[in-house]
């Protein structure tokens, strides 16, 4: 069954309205677009559509630029899902038709459900904040076609998906856009779509690298994705259960095998979690802590988790260093280990969960447990 990629864009001149106010326009804008679809459906097929959508406000050079993408099944779900009207294979839809009900959807519900006195306009629209100069503004838009495109996804809805799952859980910069940073400046990487999808270098100094970046962060709870039709998830269940059934199809989805952690984090990090990172000896195992004597009256210190003390210590080279006696000020808690108390007490193993906690500098010996889920490594 073929799938189809739908990118409804918003005029550049609406841009900094709905950044100064993205929880209200950005929710308006995925509606709209859903609306559009869902209507496209009952009128042309005489059925329910249902597709995926996910919403961007940036652009390769991290300027504005919002707009929503939708991944839609090529048909539909028709006579309380009695029937499967399939589309075109080759087309969606015309898209000039998409573009002017998008358009009149979205401005008529901008009207309707939000007004001057809740919107905030920066500094570039100040002729919005009375009522004359919304209109006209609008109107202005009205006056305009909207560009919208549905191409077919030629590589299956796989490569659908995979494109827009970078942008689910992922703010305007990917890690590996980032080539340079330096004297104050970041040098990171761009498409240019007007040359032919060019790869491009481009410089910004700090400030101006955070402040693009900071524009497109969400708001709480604002969702990025969110799926639309017989695939919204009150009637997701049963709908795909119909739907595979007039298609043919298996009623059950096919199960997949569970991974580890150690197999989920193999291809992301393009190393071993199973094994130390310092020695490569593996695989690792779980080793209780030792016990711990405190005084009384003193509280037990964090214990530091160092492993520059790495030595040729098997079967790991990590360690739990305690602080020694002469390295405590007066005052503060004191941890005696078990047997003469003098020195500090080193325990050479290599926990697993240790190696998982990234970007944590102690580690409360007494109170962490294996990650949830983790049965083995």
């Amino acid at each position: 069954m073929p799938s189809f990629h739908g990118v409804f864009p918003l005029p550049p001149a609406l841009n900094a309205l709905v950044l100064a106010n993205k929880r209200p326009l950005l929710t308006l804008l995925l509606r709209a677009a859903s609306q559009t679809l869902l209507q496209c459906g009952r009128q042309n097929l005489g059925g329910q559509r249902g597709g995926i959508q996910v919403w961007q406000t940036w652009d390769q050079t991290l300027g504005a630029h919002c707009h929503g993408h939708c991944l839609v099944p090529g048909g539909a779900r028709a006579d309380h899902g009695t029937r499967w009207v399939p589309t075109h294979p080759q087309c969606f839809f015309p898209v000039h038709a998409l573009g002017t009900v998008f358009r009149r959807t979205f401005l008529d519900a901008l009207h309707e459900s939000t007004t001057t006195d809740t919107l905030v306009c920066p500094e570039e629209t100040a002729t919005l904040a009375t009522p004359q100069g919304f209109r006209r503004f609008t109107d202005q838009r009205s006056a305009k076609a909207w560009i919208v495109s549905a191409t077919r996804s030629m590589a299956g809805p796989g490569h659908g998906l995979d494109s827009l799952s970078r942008s689910t859980h992922r703010v305007a910069l990917a890690n590996h856009r980032i080539v340079e940073v330096q004297d104050g400046q970041g040098h990171c990487t761009s498409r240019n779509r007007r040359q032919g999808h060019r790869v491009q270098t481009m410089t910004l100094e700090a400030h101006a690298c955070i402040r693009r970046f900071l524009v497109h962060v969400l708001p709480p709870g604002l969702q990025r994705m969110r799926p639309i039709g017989f695939l919204a998830n009150r009637c997701k269940a049963r709908a795909l259960c119909q739907c595979r059934q007039r298609l043919d199809q298996p009623a059950d989805p096919p199960t997949h095998e569970k991974t580890t952690v150690a197999q989920w984090m193999a291809p992301l990090a393009s190393t071993d979690i199973t094994r130390c990172p310092h020695c490569g000896h593996g695989p690792l195992q779980r080793t209780p802590l030792p016990a711990l004597t405190l005084r009384a009256g003193h509280p037990s210190p964090s214990p530091l988790f160092d492993s520059s003390c790495a030595t040729a210590l098997a079967p790991g080279c990590l360690s739990i260093r305690w602080p020694s006696l002469s390295q405590e000020p007066r005052g503060s808690g004191v941890l005696v280990p078990p047997g003469d108390g003098h020195g500090p007490l080193e325990s050479p193993v290599c926990h697993p969960w240790m190696l998982l906690a990234r970007g944590s500098s102690t580690l409360d010996a007494g109170s962490v447990p294996p990650p949830a889920g983790v049965t083995d490594f």
